[in-house]
């Protein structure tokens, strides 16, 4: 640099972005210099008493230029602490712009969400609304409507008078569902044949697998331990009516255990279930097999839930059926049956909803469970927090306790964190029959148990269990990233009664994983992971490493390859090595899904009993899924 600027003693100073060199042989820099200068330096920050003149001048710039590129109207109109953006900013915000629209254009969200956070730090004005408009759209796209508000919130609260707010306002109500712009438009009466209505639609997929493997043991003997076929079907649908709304789910599947004893044959029922709700969701009732969070139900059940609300915030519903322990399960088991009334209400406060509710279930004569409890999300900005808590009433204990969050930084850093405290199985007089050799808690009865003992060993079969965990999320660049979770774990003892043995507890586990992933590095197609686990858990310790490779063929078709290995010492003194190797084959294209797996798990086992015995599983998956 000495050379380059003719300057025989050199003094460097970084302040406020701006560039000192003193003692220079001539008083006024050279042109030569002075673009050096300018290369080296991308942006200005006014100090007092400088205006753009004087800033034009000290750089050797024409006003109309940095006008242009900092979208200034008035010269005389600028403010102390003003970044103005100097001639090497420009041309590499226009590239980054550039960069940012072709990442869209080709669906490339995580990149264009990166390129368009450099463009907005980085950026003059102009640029920083376009940055900040579109990484709105970017989140939105990529599914983050949490991230989207947020970055419409931002442009419209900085950039409210800007030529695009008009459009930004538009994609932020489009977003949260809002169709009445102003208070003062009111929605126009239409007849029902102009009345835009929600298309009716019945998609889905019908898939077929097989699957297949084999054990061989340490003498060479081999034997299927799997031969396994099945199809599924998975379909929604929902039909629009004038004035109200039709739908069903539907997921079922058939089973069939080709090995000699078929005790694996089934078939399963996950979904079934049909609704009819008012076009603006005043009312609405469901029947059937089906799921519902937030109302005191664990898992799936045969039954009915009908939902009215009463202000635009504030929906109730009344909840009856008969759980159901499996989908293997093909009939409506009436032993157990539930009632339950909850409330939800929406957004009462900004970005949090919430619902309480009232349960209780019943199995013959007995309680089941009586509970009361709730659940929240919220959601704002970069947080998001949710929670559930179920205490029963009967038994007088917590039920379950669960508390989640999440934070992502502009840089797209991500930090989650739980804490899940629940019983296990759920508390409920049904546990009674837990190693026991009866199935219904009739069958029990009559085995002159009275009720309090029943009750008793329905508490002694119920464990409590503890878990917390952390994962950190960080991208290193464009292709580069990296991960990492701790997992901390308690699991309760119970008593031995009613000829059941004592379980002891776990005392504390603890997992460790860290993992990394890069993309594009043997071609512009492939996806690489390397992973490392540490599992110390009560009576071993075990150490794992895994990688990956992907690599994605321009006609839909893709080859996976995975390689692990697992060591584990167990506290007596044996100790287990397994090495797994998988290859998979796969195709997609919007209709069809084809794949194969072809896979091993070889395994090494030393005990100080008997000598080392090799054991090796292989296996063979492929299937078929169809969409609709």
């Amino acid at each position: 640099m000495k050379n380059l600027n003719n300057v025989s003693v050199l003094f460097f100073v970084v302040s406020m972005n701006t560039f000192c060199l003193a003692h220079a042989n001539n008083n006024d820099f050279s042109s030569t210099n002075t673009k050096i200068l300018n290369t080296i330096q991308s942006t200005h920050i006014v100090r007092e008493s400088e205006s753009l003149f004087s800033i034009a001048k000290q750089y050797n710039i024409s006003i109309d230029k940095l006008k242009a590129w900092n979208n200034i109207e008035d010269a005389n109109v600028i403010e102390p602490g003003q970044k103005i953006a100097l001639i090497e900013q420009r041309s590499s915000n226009i590239k980054l712009k550039n960069q940012a629209q072709i990442a869209l254009t080709q669906k490339k969200y995580s990149l264009a969400i990166r390129l368009l956070t450099r463009l907005f730090k980085n950026g003059n004005k102009e640029q920083q609304q376009f940055a900040l408009e579109f990484l709105g759209v970017a989140r939105e796209k990529k599914g983050q409507k949490a991230f989207a508000k947020q970055a419409y919130q931002k442009f419209l609260k900085q950039y409210p008078q800007a030529k695009t707010a008009k459009r930004v306002k538009i994609r932020y109500d489009n977003l949260i569902g809002i169709e009445t712009l102003t208070k003062n438009r009111q929605l126009k009466n239409t007849s029902g044949k102009n009345r835009r209505t929600q298309k009716s639609f019945t998609r889905g997929s019908l898939s077929s697998d097989y699957r297949k493997s084999v054990f061989v043991d340490n003498s060479g003997q081999s034997r299927n331990s799997l031969s396994l076929a099945n199809i599924d079907l998975d379909a929604r649908g929902s039909y629009q009516q004038e004035n109200y709304n039709v739908g069903f789910r539907a997921s079922v599947g058939h089973y069939q255990d080709f090995l000699p004893s078929g005790r694996n044959t089934s078939e399963r029922i996950r979904y079934l279930s049909m609704f009819a709700k008012s076009k603006n969701n005043d009312y609405q009732v469901k029947l059937g097999r089906q799921r519902s969070r937030g109302k005191g139900i664990f898992g799936r059940f045969d039954g009915l839930v009908l939902s009215s609300k009463l202000y635009s915030d504030y929906k109730v519903n009344v909840v009856a059926g008969f759980p159901v322990n499996s989908s293997k399960v093909t009939s409506i088991n009436t032993e157990r049956q539930f009632y339950g009334l909850s409330v939800d209400v929406d957004k009462i406060w900004d970005s949090l909803d919430f619902s309480v509710f009232v349960f209780n279930q019943n199995i013959g004569n007995l309680t089941d469970r009586q509970a009361v409890g709730g659940q929240f999300n919220y959601y704002k900005n970069s947080i998001s927090l949710f929670g559930l808590v179920d205490y029963d009433i009967f038994y007088k204990t917590l039920n379950a306790f669960l508390l989640s969050g999440s934070y992502a930084t502009a840089s797209s850093q991500r930090y989650s964190w739980s804490y899940n405290y629940r019983k296990s199985p759920y508390i409920g007089t049904r546990n009674a029959l837990i190693g026991q050799t009866v199935d219904s808690l009739s069958e029990l009865q009559n085995l002159f148990i009275t009720d309090e003992e029943i009750l008793d060993l329905a508490i002694d079969r119920t464990l409590t269990s503890k878990t917390a965990s952390f994962q950190y999320y960080q991208p290193i660049s464009d292709n580069y990233d990296m991960s990492t979770s701790f997992t901390w774990m308690n699991i309760s003892g119970a008593p031995g009664s009613g000829g059941v043995p004592e379980i002891s507890q776990s005392g504390s586990q603890y997992y460790g994983n860290i993992n990394f992933s890069a993309k594009k590095i043997f071609s512009k197609k492939d996806t690489n992971r390397l992973g490392f686990r540490y599992s110390s858990l009560a009576s071993s310790k075990v150490s794992s490493i895994y990688v990956s490779d992907q690599y994605r063929f321009s006609n839909g078709l893709s080859i996976v390859s995975k390689l692990r290995f697992d060591n584990r010492s167990n506290a007596n003194g044996s100790s287990q090595r397994s090495i797994s190797p998988t290859f998979r084959l796969q195709y997609q294209s919007k209709k069809h899904y084809l794949y194969t797996d072809l896979g091993a798990i070889l395994y090494n086992s030393k005990s100080t009993l008997l000598p080392t015995q090799s054991t090796k599983i292989y296996y063979l998956y492929f299937g078929y899924r169809y969409y609709f």
